[in-house]
């Protein structure tokens, strides 16, 4: 548990492989549905449009930007990550402030995950949320 660095560099993965994972689940198969009634939920969002501020987009369009803004959180999540274990190497009380909030925020992703959405997003939540309180403690 004296070792941060090995749990950040656990965190690291686990958002690394999250963003692979979503990432192409938004890009592949947004053509394909599972059946009618799918079909025509994603036609109605992308038949839909509103101006947002001058600009038009459609609520697909949000949707599908959105997720794309996840994948790209979660590779920053996986870099600062990983960055954070090579500097807890040489000063752990240094980046325990940013371990706690990391974790933090692993947390929330947590709850959000279990009222919003399903088991494998908030597994990795989950999973990261537990090493960042080791990795914190251990700092």
């Amino acid at each position: 548990m004296k070792k941060p660095w090995i749990w950040l560099r656990i965190v690291s993965i686990l958002y690394f492989i999250f963003f692979l994972l979503h990432t192409m689940g938004s890009l592949m198969g947004r053509d394909k549905f599972r059946d009618a009634q799918e079909e025509a939920v994603i036609t109605a969002l992308r038949g839909y449009r509103l101006d947002l501020m001058g600009t038009m987009r459609s609520h697909y369009d949000l949707y599908q930007g959105f997720n794309l803004f996840l994948s790209v959180s979660m590779l920053i999540l996986a870099i600062v990550a990983w960055q954070l274990a090579s500097a807890s190497r040489t000063n752990a009380r240094l980046v325990r402030p940013l371990i706690g909030t990391l974790c933090l925020a692993a947390i929330a992703f947590t709850i959000l995950g279990v009222l919003y959405f399903f088991i494998a997003p908030t597994s990795f939540y989950a999973l990261a949320a537990i090493c960042l309180v080791i990795a914190w403690l251990g700092s």
